[in-house]
């Protein structure tokens, strides 16, 4: 038996018959990974289609708690809640959001919770109270791409 010390402070037997890992948790390329109590063995195997989880107690009896998951499955699920977490912040953000902190400031713009991303050149907004008759209320966005087009964006509560 030959005795092989690793930089992490665990050791590892090597013998006639195999190789002997001591310590209580052991990482083999992110692939398989082993962690160990005083009671149980967990063993943790993934490649790219599915993840395995098997538990073994010390005395070598199988535990009933075996977990296969399909991780190409566990990925479509995640992406559509996150699809779905996108579409009810959409339906909960205004339709028109402005921000800013200084009147000198360059305002930041959200058109149903997208950033307008091209450059601000005019932000007009009229709004009055209704009060003996009703006010007309605009808002008009002007903007300026990279190639100098300009694109207009509003609305008008009279048409």
């Amino acid at each position: 038996m030959t005795e092989f010390n690793l930089m992490n402070g665990q050791a590892i037997e090597l013998t006639k018959d195999g190789i002997l890992f001591k310590g209580n948790r052991i990482e083999i390329d992110g692939k398989v990974i082993i962690d160990k109590d005083d009671k149980h063995i967990a063993v943790l195997e993934q490649d790219k289609n599915k993840i395995k989880q098997s538990s073994v107690d010390i005395d070598d009896k199988p535990i009933t708690t075996k977990i296969n998951l399909n991780t190409a499955l566990v990925n479509k699920v995640i992406d559509n809640l996150l699809k779905e977490i996108e579409t009810v912040k959409l339906q909960r953000s205004p339709r028109v959001h402005i921000e800013f902190d200084h009147i000198n400031d360059v305002p930041t713009i959200f058109i149903d919770g997208e950033k307008v991303q091209d450059g601000l050149v005019s932000l007009n907004i009229d709004w009055k109270t209704n009060t003996e008759k009703i006010s007309e209320k605009t808002f008009t966005l002007k903007t300026i791409n990279k190639d100098g087009y300009e694109t207009i964006t509003g609305e008008n509560s009279l048409f």
